[in-house]
């Protein structure tokens, strides 16, 4: 029986500003038969107050606390890992998400725990060889999401997350120590947690086979795959939203 369905956001719920066909319904519709919704974005820019502003103002009747994203997941993981000082590579609302966990972020990253890594407002050299510092500190470094790219209105893409890593990773001479975004299962481990369900009582709703699906194979929970293409990697193709409300159904 699913008990929880978890979506992703951007290519599956809506499009930039768009918002997807049958999201709406499909989103209230689960709610109305009482499952449990939640909403999972490798997003790092922005955290879940943000989201849920825009999803509000798009007509989504959503709680903040329904929305994770992975920014949000890599201060869990901080908090977790017992991390109090922390380098922080990422944009301002970033560094309030850490600041306000209760986690110090310092510019010195010779004095730092570890780096934490969300998408810099302003990729530069000055931040790769921070991080081969702390790197040469054999201190760890947590990313938020290894996206090489990620979309913006009119269909474009921009150069992500994953591209900065890439270039920080060469210098460094070894990768990340881990990235909690998907395909990583850790965001789906706390939605899990935070609902009570266990991954057989669980749905994942993307777009992207080698984050979504795959995220959901890490976990242990059935996917859907939003695509016109044919595949075996996930347990549902769906070619729109409501077909999420049969598949639930079904699954009684």
């Amino acid at each position: 029986m699913i008990r929880a369905v978890v979506f992703d956001l951007d290519g599956t719920i809506y499009f930039g500003q768009t918002v997807a066909d049958y999201a709406r319904e499909t989103v209230s519709g689960l709610a109305t038969r009482g499952v449990a919704v939640r909403f999972c974005s490798n997003i790092t820019r922005a955290g879940r107050a943000t989201v849920g502003k825009k999803m509000r103002g798009m007509g989504f009747d959503v709680a903040d606390e329904h929305i994770y994203t992975s920014s949000e997941a890599v201060v869990r993981y901080a908090l977790t890992a017992g991390l109090r000082r922390v380098y922080a590579v990422g944009g301002e609302e970033f560094r309030q998400l850490i600041a306000a966990a209760g986690i110090t972020v310092t510019d010195d990253c010779r004095e730092a725990q570890a780096a934490l890594v969300a998408m810099p407002s302003q990729p530069t050299w000055q931040l790769i060889e921070d991080l081969m510092v702390v790197a040469g500190r054999n201190r760890p470094i947590v990313a938020c999401n290894r996206d090489p790219v990620y979309p913006v209105e009119g269909g474009r893409l921009k150069p992500g997350l994953g591209t900065f890593l890439a270039a920080a990773e060469t210098a460094c001479g070894r990768p990340v120590d881990r990235v909690v975004g998907k395909p990583s299962p850790d965001m789906l481990g706390y939605i899990a947690a935070d609902c009570r369900v266990g991954p057989a009582e669980m749905l994942m709703v993307g777009d992207l086979l080698t984050s979504d699906v795959a995220a959901a194979r890490a976990f242990g929970c059935r996917s859907a795959w939003v695509s016109r293409e044919h595949s075996h990697e996930p347990d549902y193709i769906i070619s729109d939203l409501r077909q999420i409300l049969a598949i639930v159904e079904g699954m009684g």
